[in-house]
């Protein structure tokens, strides 16, 4: 199924495609001592043995440091651990996503040659479509347990509720890339909760990640400009993803009760037609999910 059958939003592919050009996961986040002794945070694209900085090349970020152009917000920890969880989360969500996109326009598709003819009778609806033992087979194979969620890992609930867990007590997003020029000449990119520097420098609460600054210790890993970018996005990507992972499954859910209902509570005629009587409130709901999901059929999926 190509990507434009499954309707899928094009924030999602600029999601998968900024996940693409950042360091490859894992990242592993950690904690270091600063040459003043005191705490400093880190993320990097290889594990370190604790209390040691990674190599300036290996280096995603630097979540806090307490001097001049490091960051230092409240928030410091649960962002080194959101930033480097989110470049596992966002993909995952974002697969997850996609294949839902696709049930749902399966679901939907079959749901159309139900649709097609109607007659209300207070406040139901007697819905008669061809008897097609295809048809049958494909609406079996299709709500049956195994075609939905069951089998899937993670699970979309454990999913969206770990991601949930991971953004919650992180900084509020959204979160904006910036890239200054330091008083030695250099050049310092970063992450920050404020859309503008004012003073032109990156250090303060408003910073949550550093991902590029040539001095000791320094973060100087190769896709730097892509990894803040993505940074950036999975704060405000996370929720977002989440929500409409909710909103796909609870809509193939239903279309799946739906065409179940169609499937064992019809009756067939002599004329190779089934007839099932359905609430009007109910076929409205299916209705406009298939109207979304297949933008190109919603005319047929229009009242008779």
């Amino acid at each position: 199924m190509t990507e434009n059958a499954t309707s899928i939003p094009a924030w999602v592919t600029e999601l998968q495609a900024l996940a693409s050009r950042a360091t490859p996961a894992p990242w592993f986040h950690g904690a270091a001592d600063d040459f003043l002794c005191m705490n400093a945070g880190f993320i990097a694209s290889e594990p370190v043995a604790p209390r040691v900085w990674p190599r300036r090349a290996s280096t995603i970020a630097i979540t806090l440091h307490q001097v001049y152009f490091y960051a230092c917000a409240d928030a410091h920890f649960d962002n080194e651990v959101f930033q480097a969880a989110a470049r596992e989360t966002v993909p995952q969500l974002c697969d997850a996503l996609v294949r839902h996109y696709g049930r749902r326009r399966e679901r939907a598709e079959a749901t159309l040659a139900v649709l097609r003819q109607r007659d209300r009778t207070r406040g139901s609806l007697t819905l008669r479509y061809p008897h097609d033992d295809a048809w049958s087979r494909t609406v079996a194979a299709l709500t049956h347990p195994r075609s939905g969620t069951m089998g899937e890992w993670p699970p979309p609930a454990e999913l969206t509720e770990a991601s949930r867990d991971l953004a919650e007590p992180a900084t509020p997003g959204p979160w904006f890339v910036h890239q200054v020029p330091c008083p030695r000449g250099k050049l310092v990119e970063f992450v920050a909760t404020k859309p503008e520097i004012v003073d032109r420098t990156p250090g303060g609460r408003c910073v949550v990640a550093v991902t590029y600054f040539d001095e000791e210790p320094g973060a100087m890993c190769a896709e730097h400009s892509a990894n803040a970018r993505f940074i950036a996005a999975a704060r405000t990507a996370v929720p977002r993803l989440c929500a409409e992972l909710d909103r796909l499954v609870g809509q193939c859910h239903e279309l799946g009760l739906f065409l179940r209902r169609v499937l064992h509570t019809s009756w067939v005629h002599e004329d190779k037609t089934r007839t099932v009587v359905v609430q009007e409130s109910v076929v409205d709901r299916v209705q406009a999910i298939v109207a979304e999901a297949c933008p190109e059929d919603g005319e047929r999926a229009g009242p008779g």
